[in-house]
């Protein structure tokens, strides 16, 4: 068992041209620190009580679950004031990649090289199928075993599953499709009972805004780092979202 080969990585390539150096450490962080999502889309842990952020599109089917006829929160929007006001996600599963091996040739062990592909295909899959089995038995993590470069290799992949996921914050849609990209929706992956919050900063406004919970001001966007002014549309141009200063959270 072994962590995504981080030889794959061109690391002098990238040193050379960003002047970074790509360590096994920081790729083993960048691992569990990405998600996906089983409706297909990806996301990242923003803190390290299972705070997640993702695209609001991929929210979307969680939110318009979670809508009523007296609560819209894809039109009108959702905040989570403490954890308890956190909702849970229907049908949803986030993923989190552990460790990933090579089994190519338990895959092809006992496929005859004068096989026909339909009965080769078919020995493959029952292998695969097997594996995934074993492997989720023995683990109690989720295993896919994962076809690379059209059948040239076979990669078990080890995940954490979790499929306790509570939506935390969510702007207005009008909001989130300005410009034509999704602004990020934070999603919590419940393992902790720490409570969120969450400042986002419009591309519809020039000023800068904070998100107060109650009466308490979360944070003032002038003072992160992480949420730089965004500038000012050119004269003509279409506003657009700044991918850099999406929906920040801050958890305590």
């Amino acid at each position: 068992m072994k962590d995504v080969a981080p030889g794959s990585l061109p690391r002098e390539q990238v040193e050379k041209k960003y002047h970074f150096q790509v360590t096994d450490g920081f790729l083993h962080h960048l691992q569990l620190a990405s998600v996906r999502f089983n409706n297909g889309g990806s996301g990242s842990f923003v803190s390290p009580h299972g705070l997640l952020f993702t695209n609001h599109h991929v929210g979307a089917d969680c939110i318009q679950k979670l809508s009523s006829a007296e609560h819209d929160y894809m039109a009108d929007g959702f905040h989570a004031i403490t954890q308890a006001d956190e909702k849970a996600c229907p049908d949803l599963e986030v993923n989190v990649l552990l460790s990933t091996e090579d089994v190519t040739a338990r895959v092809n062990d006992g496929v005859k090289t004068d096989a026909a592909p339909a009965e080769a295909n078919r020995l493959r899959r029952a292998t695969m199928a097997r594996i995934e089995e074993e492997c989720t038995r023995s683990s109690g993590n989720r295993c896919d075993v994962v076809t690379l470069y059209s059948g040239g290799q076979y990669g078990l992949y080890r995940y954490k599953k979790y499929t306790d996921i509570r939506l935390v914050f969510a702007p207005e849609y009008s909001i989130a499709a300005f410009g034509g990209d999704p602004i990020t929706s934070p999603i919590r992956a419940i393992a902790s009972t720490s409570r969120c919050f969450a400042c986002t900063k419009l591309a519809s406004r020039s000023t800068q805004r904070s998100i107060s919970f109650g009466a308490r001001p979360v944070c003032a966007m002038a003072s992160l780092p992480l949420c730089p002014a965004i500038p000012a549309p050119r004269a003509g141009s279409r506003p657009s979202l700044n991918w850099s200063s999406p929906a920040i959270l801050h958890t305590r």
